[in-house]
């Protein structure tokens, strides 16, 4: 995995290009939402970048949002200006797989399997977890002789809003605390997570198409988990599949010291509350290096796959799933599982753009 560091300076080097300078990409595919990072890699596009065919796809409940609109003005502008023929927008549903499985079908392999050196530029920042695993495993599947490559930008912060909040409140509480009593006073942990949450609520649980994985009647359940920062998400995955034991990921970076801190935070909590449930036990895995994660999630199944009926989950960032999917498509009776949340925090999510990084997808 290549990081090319921060956006900015990214920009100034000539931002993106295409594959092969010497020649146009021949796919574009990009994901608009309504983070402000999507259309980071659009903004990259101030040099030499140009391709054959664009296209962006967009879930159809955040389609008709003031945010996920405004992106797409800006997304469209620039691949209008970059591209012999852009194809326009692709609706799908995050909460319908079949559906969004069959537009992503049509975006990514319009031509079922392509024989040729094809080279594809996808941006992966603000796809869906389980829609990106539909798209890595299309691409895969559509151009075996091609180059994919896979591009991710972080951003600067994440709940802007509510971190204000919280340092409102805890500005508030210092000045009312009993000054002869000096206890260092936090916020509870509830009233974090009233203010600092991605998503929110449960709608099902279900497998990745392509990755059900092989569940055979006479074995227990293991579950490999690499946390994020969403707590209750990764409850309703335990109790959905009460596995006897949790593999759970301990992120060993991030792209920004406050990531790491929250996410060591989040870890620490669902230590917690699993280990009153089931075994916990803990590996190491990087938040950014896609081969570092991807052999210690292989180097974990490996030692229970004959033994367990294996289920794997990421609620970290989008190159940790990059990484579950090498791992899954090496061990293919293991489920990759999917947590449908019931909201985004959309008013809140994130802001701004900080590091970029690119990865070519193995094609063997």
């Amino acid at each position: 995995m290549n990081i090319c560091g921060s956006v900015e300076n990214f920009m100034v080097n000539g931002g993106l290009l295409p594959i092969d300078k010497s020649d146009k990409d021949d796919l574009f595919i990009t994901c608009a939402s309504f983070e402000q990072r999507s259309t980071g890699l659009a903004d990259c596009m101030t040099g030499n970048y140009r391709v054959k065919q664009s296209a962006i796809y967009v879930n159809s409940e955040f389609r008709n949002l003031k945010s996920t609109q405004d992106n797409i003005n800006i997304i469209e502008s620039k691949l209008q200006k970059v591209s012999d023929n852009y194809l326009g927008l692709r609706l799908g549903s995050w909460g319908n797989a079949v559906e969004q499985f069959q537009v992503l079908r049509k975006l990514v392999a319009p031509n079922n399997v392509c024989s040729g050196t094809t080279r594809v530029t996808v941006d992966i920042t603000t796809f869906t977890r389980e829609s990106l695993i539909s798209c890595l495993a299309l691409l895969r599947w559509a151009y075996p002789k091609g180059t994919v490559r896979l591009a991710y930008i972080s951003p600067k912060e994440y709940n802007p809003a509510g971190k204000a909040m919280i340092r409102k409140l805890e500005l508030e509480s210092s000045k009312t605390r009993d000054k002869a009593n000096d206890l260092d006073q936090h916020l509870s942990a509830s009233e974090m997570q009233r203010h600092l949450w991605l998503s929110r609520g449960f709608r099902c649980i279900r497998n990745a198409i392509g990755f059900p994985g092989l569940q055979r009647q006479n074995l227990p359940a293991l579950l490999i988990l690499l946390p994020g920062y969403e707590i209750e998400r990764a409850l309703t995955i335990v109790n959905a599949i009460e596995p006897v034991q949790v593999m759970l990921g301990r992120p060993t970076d991030a792209t920004r010291d406050e990531f790491y801190e929250r996410s060591l935070d989040a870890k620490t909590q669902m230590v917690r509350l699993f280990k009153s449930r089931q075994p916990v036990r803990e590996f190491d895995f990087s938040c950014k290096s896609i081969e570092t994660t991807s052999q210690a999630i292989l180097d974990v199944a490996t030692v229970f796959y004959d033994t367990h009926n294996i289920y794997m989950t990421s609620l970290s960032t989008k190159p940790t799933l990059v990484a579950m999917f090498l791992t899954a498509i090496k061990l293919n009776r293991i489920q990759v599982t999917c947590s449908v949340p019931r909201d985004y925090n959309i008013d809140d999510y994130s802001t701004g753009m900080h590091e970029v990084s690119f990865f070519n997808l193995p094609q063997d």
